[in-house]
């Protein structure tokens, strides 16, 4: 059995993937909300993929961490992907990526005093996959009424990151966004999201045949399996999608997403290949070989409640 954790906004996609396709993926495939599991108080065997980080503030981060080691405390009948230990957060991530010459961008704080930014920016929450809260601000001024607005209307400034912009347009003037996950060891192409505007979602998303083509076509060849897979280590994700552009034949990252959605939404369709078999076949292979056990018990102590809350609080 593999269990994805999610927080409760992030829940759903194992259920609607199973739902869409075929229900007996359930008996193999779940999903339980951090709360849900350590209220339960009980684990059952399998392969536990820890999801969402990128959605978790501190102190859920710091939950997080105490599951992951209840569970490797367990034995050989659990195995864990996505340490909360070692994983990367956006911030730290972008820093990253930034550093070792990947990307061309910068990220910055919005508290960081002095910070050397590059023009134009826009902003978004450290803790969320709802993307820029802001058109492109050109200058320090418009940089500072976006933050003036975003803080007056209830943002913690310390959850904000202002986001270098760094143009991706392709020389047909179509923006076009690749989403390949990893499932384990698995490299899995998801999809090439083609819009007109620098901010690519599905809401914007170009339906045509050619683009629906264009996306199975770069399925099929997985080009980019091996340049992909060291940012996945680099950022200490095993299990998620992420997020980039081409620009002069170089890699632009923009994200991991660590519980993507990987089912179509909708009527409308957004490929015409039966990807849901392949899907499922690499989680299957999460928990391969896994030897049978006992649900076991766990709880946390007050010692070990209190400290993620002090250091929550703390940071």
């Amino acid at each position: 059995m593999v269990f994805n954790l999610t927080t409760s906004n992030g829940a759903g996609h194992i259920d609607g993937f199973c739902k869409s396709y075929d229900r007996s993926y359930g008996r193999t495939m779940n999903e339980a909300t951090y709360h849900d599991c350590v209220q339960r108080g009980i684990a059952w065997p399998g392969a536990y993929l820890f999801g969402d980080h990128w959605r978790m503030n501190r102190t859920q981060i710091g939950f997080a961490r105490l599951l992951w080691d209840k569970l490797a405390a367990m034995g050989d009948s659990f195995r864990l992907f996505n340490n909360p230990h070692s994983q990367l957060g956006r911030y730290g991530f972008l820093k990253a990526l930034k550093a070792d010459g990947i990307n061309d961008f910068d990220v910055h704080r919005a508290i960081e005093p002095g910070a050397e930014i590059r023009y134009p920016v826009f902003l978004r929450r450290e803790y969320d996959h709802a993307g820029p809260l802001t058109d492109l601000l050109e200058d320090a001024g418009a940089l500072r009424r976006a933050l003036d607005r975003l803080i007056l209307a209830g943002n913690d400034p310390r959850e904000l990151l202002i986001i270098e912009y760094v143009e991706t347009v392709c020389p047909d003037g179509i923006y076009r966004k690749h989403g390949v996950m990893r499932i384990g060891d698995v490299i899995f192409p998801h999809h090439i999201m083609a819009a007109r505007e620098w901010h690519t979602k599905a809401d914007v998303r170009i339906r045509t045949e050619e683009a629906i083509g264009e996306s199975d076509a770069f399925t099929l060849a997985n080009p980019h399996a091996d340049l992909v897979m060291p940012i996945f280590e680099r950022a200490g994700i095993e299990y998620g999608r992420i997020d980039y552009a081409m620009v002069g034949g170089r890699i632009q990252v923009w994200e991991i997403n660590d519980n993507p959605i990987f089912m179509h939404m909708g009527a409308r369709p957004q490929s015409h290949l039966n990807r849901h078999v392949t899907i499922k076949a690499a989680f299957d292979r999460l928990s391969q070989d896994l030897p049978r056990g006992e649900p076991v018990r766990f709880e946390f102590t007050p010692e070990e409640v209190w400290g993620v809350l002090r250091a929550g609080v703390a940071a």
